[in-house]
C-alpha cells in the first residue's frame, strides 16, 4: 500500500517536472509614494483616519486574489491603509503574506459588511465640494477600493465603464503588472526513490 502512494506521487511529480508551464500567482506590492493625497489635508481627523484604515484592511483581507484585478485591488486597499495610517502593521503583514501567494481569504460577512457602510460614509463626506481638492482626491481612490470590493454593488457597472477615479500612477502598478507569470520548468530530475 505504501508502495503504491508512492509511485502516485512519483507520477504526479514527473507530470509536474515535466509538464512544462505552470502559472505562478503575481502581486506587486504598493509603493511608499507618491500618494495620491495629501493626509495633513485631508479633512479627516487621526483617530477617523486609522479606522478607516483598518476598514481598508477588513477590505484587502477578505479580498479574493484569483484574478489580476482582484490582486491589484487589495494593494489599492493596502496602499491607501498604509497612506492613512503609516504605522498600521496589519496591512504590512499582509503586503508580505499576499507576496508570497499566502493568503487565503479572511471571509467575516459581518465585519466586512460594517466596514463597507463605514468607507461609503466617509465616502459621502470626502466627495462633497467642502472636503476641498485633497480630501476629494482620497474620495476618487476609496471610490476603486470600494467597488473593487463589492463588484456586485448597483453603481459597480457605471463605474466599471468610466474607469478609475484614482491617481494610482507611480503608487500602484497597473493591471498588467499583476497577471499570473507562466513559469518554465526546465529541472529533469527525478524524486528521490
Amino acid at each position: 500500500m505504501l508502495l503504491g502512494k508512492f509511485h502516485g506521487l512519483r507520477i504526479a511529480s514527473c507530470g509536474l517536472v515535466f509538464g512544462g508551464l505552470v502559472s505562478a500567482e503575481n502581486f506587486v506590492a504598493p509603493a511608499e509614494g507618491p500618494v495620491a493625497f495629501r493626509r495633513d489635508k485631508v479633512p479627516l481627523n487621526s483617530e477617523r483616519m486609522v479606522s478607516l484604515a483598518k476598514d481598508l484592511v477588513t477590505l484587502a483581507e477578505s479580498q479574493a486574489t484569483h484574478t489580476a484585478a482582484e490582486r491589484r485591488g487589495a494593494a489599492q486597499m493596502l496602499a491607501l491603509a498604509i497612506a492613512l495610517n503609516p504605522a498600521n502593521p496589519r496591512a504590512r503583514e499582509l503586503i508580505g503574506e499576499f507576496s508570497k501567494s499566502a493568503h487565503p481569504p479572511h471571509l467575516n460577512p459581518k465585519r466586512l459588511t460594517t466596514s463597507r457602510e463605514q468607507i461609503w460614509q466617509v465616502l459621502a463626506w470626502l466627495e462633497t465640494p467642502a472636503a476641498g481638492r485633497q480630501g476629494q482626491a482620497l474620495a476618487a481612490c476609496l471610490t476603486d477600493v470600494i467597488f473593487a470590493s463589492d463588484p456586485q454593488h448597483p453603481q459597480a457597472e457605471a463605474w466599471r465603464e468610466a474607469g478609475e477615479r484614482g491617481a494610482w500612477t507611480s503608487w500602484v502598478e497597473p493591471v498588467s503588472a499583476f497577471e499570473a507569470k507562466v513559469v518554465e520548468k526546465t529541472s529533469d530530475e527525478s524524486p528521490a526513490p
